[in-house]
């Protein structure tokens, strides 16, 4: 395998933020802001600022911020958890389903693309070869630290 790989990862997340603009401009947010927001959408059981961090790699400081500024858009909401008081979990107000639909709408469309072409069995095997590399990319993650 040669360098398509890292020239495919920084084309794919270009290709992904062409068509986040129209919901961030629509919603007058910041590619971060809808990232989170989008995070804890399809994430419930992941919705602590720390899950956004390990997930998708964002540093603390810049989620902190964005998180902030969802909270003062009315957006977000903290709630501390009943069992662990030094837990925070980031819930959604009523306020986003509008843009969370649009995300959704986004992602679907983003998705159709992408796959343009492909058959469903290589729809099929394309998910298995990617869920193989992301375990792998772990593994070697965890065993490197």
């Amino acid at each position: 395998m040669d360098n398509n790989l890292l020239l495919v990862s920084r084309y794919f997340m270009k290709f992904y933020e062409s068509f986040c603009v129209d919901v961030c401009k629509k919603h007058d947010l910041v590619q971060m802001e809808m990232d989170i927001l989008a995070f804890v959408a399809n994430h419930p059981g992941l919705n602590t600022a720390s899950d956004i961090v390990e997930v998708r790699m964002f540093t603390k400081s810049n989620v902190s911020a964005m998180v902030e500024q969802l909270i003062q858009k009315g957006l977000l909401q903290r709630e501390e958890d009943k069992e662990d008081r030094r837990k925070i979990h980031l819930i959604i107000k009523p306020k986003a389903n509008p843009i969370i639909k649009d995300i959704k709408k986004m992602q679907l469309r983003f998705s159709k693309e992408l796959m343009t072409g492909f058959s469903e069995e290589e729809e099929k095997l394309f998910g298995q070869f990617i869920d193989r590399m992301l375990s792998n990319v772990m593994e070697g993650i965890r065993g490197n630290k």
